[in-house]
This record gives C-alpha cells, structure tokens and sequence, in this order.
C-alpha cells in the first residue's frame, strides 16, 4: 500500500442539450457549446471557474474561445468513439498533476447526417478537484447527474 496521498477528483456536473433527436439549423459548435452551458448549470460553475478544455471533433481552442473560457490545458486527443473516456483520464491526471483544477468536456455531433441538420446529440461533463458548495454528494436524473468527492 503506497503512502502517497492520491488527490480527490470527481464528475461534478453532467449534461445533454437542451433539445434532443432532429435539431435543425444547430452546428456542431452550437451542440457542444448547448451541452457545456448546460453541464455547467447542473454543478453551479461558470466560465471563469474553467481553466481545462477537453473535446474531439472540434478544436478545444474553439470551444473555449467560444464559451469564454481561458484555460491553462487543453486536449483535443481523437480516438473515436472511446475520445470522451480517454478525456476523463487526462483531466484526472492533468488535476492531479497541478496543470488545471476544473476540466470541461465536451461532445457534440449531428450523427450521419449533414452539419446543422439531422439526429443530434451532445454531452458535457465538468471535472474538478474540488466540490461545489452546497451540492448533494449524488444526485441523479434522467438528464444528467452529479457526483463529488
């Protein structure tokens, strides 16, 4: 057993777009900033609280210029479908390692039809090292959940 102190990290907001299914005339930027925004409300954080940017299919660099943020990392890894998993590791060992304390991931596609038009979906998840004040250790719903350490 190692005597060295592992760092508490945890999934503290998660969300999809506010709309599900055909969502015409929204482009993928839209969708990922739609689901981060909304990810964001769940945990009670804001722009300024992000300081790590994770996403695949668009640049991290768009989205956090898009949703105002300035972060200190980023990751833009592209793996296919497994990129958000591998995402959530990176934040960890990124928040671990001191580079950044709250991490945004993002998603967001039109699936297999043209951009803005079509099946769409997006999802976003914050990563922190700490626990927002006042929320529930778990919370659970069908659109999104919260779990802090």
């Amino acid at each position: 057993m190692s005597s060295k102190k592992r760092a508490a990290v945890a999934i503290v907001g998660a969300a999809e777009t506010t709309e599900l299914g055909e969502i015409p005339n929204v482009s993928q930027i839209e969708l990922h900033a739609d689901a981060a925004r909304n990810a964001l409300r769940d945990c009670g954080l804001g722009p300024n609280d992000i300081d790590g940017v994770a996403t695949a299919g668009e640049s991290p660099v768009a989205i956090a210029h898009y949703l105002g943020i300035t972060p200190s990392w980023l990751d833009g890894t592209q793996v296919g479908g497994c990129s958000f998993m591998i995402h959530v590791r990176h934040a960890v060992a990124a928040i671990s390692a001191g580079h950044c304390k709250t991490v945004l991931i993002t998603h967001g596609q039109s699936g297999r039809s043209p951009p803005a038009a079509g099946p769409a979906a997006a999802r976003a998840s914050a990563v922190s090292s700490k626990r927002p004040t006042g929320s529930p250790a778990h919370r659970r719903s069908s659109r999104s959940r919260r779990c802090a350490t």
